[in-house]
């Protein structure tokens, strides 16, 4: 993840998490900004994350928090629901246009 600010790399599921973004439909509405806060939003799911599995324990607090970041980031049904958005998938084959262009930014900020 090239816009990653910690010093540790995240968890492959949070880098499964960021890839998948740029698929899912929505790519073609986020705007730089949008990039930059999904990291942000990545960033603490990363950390909430690691805290979980170095104590070993779940709390629900945590169970929320990630709940409420998977829902900023309209990656959960149930947040798209909520704003009635609806995302027809397309034929993969069919030529797409180029998706927001993140990965530019993320040299830009370097």
């Amino acid at each position: 993840m090239d816009l990653w600010p910690a010093e540790e790399p995240p968890l492959k599921l949070i880098e499964n998490l960021w890839a998948s973004l740029s698929t899912s439909g929505f790519d073609e509405y986020f705007t730089d900004s949008d990039w930059v806060g999904a990291v942000m939003l990545l960033v603490g799911a990363d950390a909430l994350l690691k805290e979980t599995i170095r104590s070993g324990t779940v709390s629900a607090l945590k169970s929320a928090e990630l709940r409420g970041i998977l829902g900023d980031l309209l990656v959960t049904e149930s947040a798209r629901r909520r704003l009635q958005i609806e995302v027809q998938r397309a034929d993969l084959d069919a030529p797409r246009p180029a998706p927001v262009s993140h990965l530019q930014l993320a040299q830009e900020l370097q």
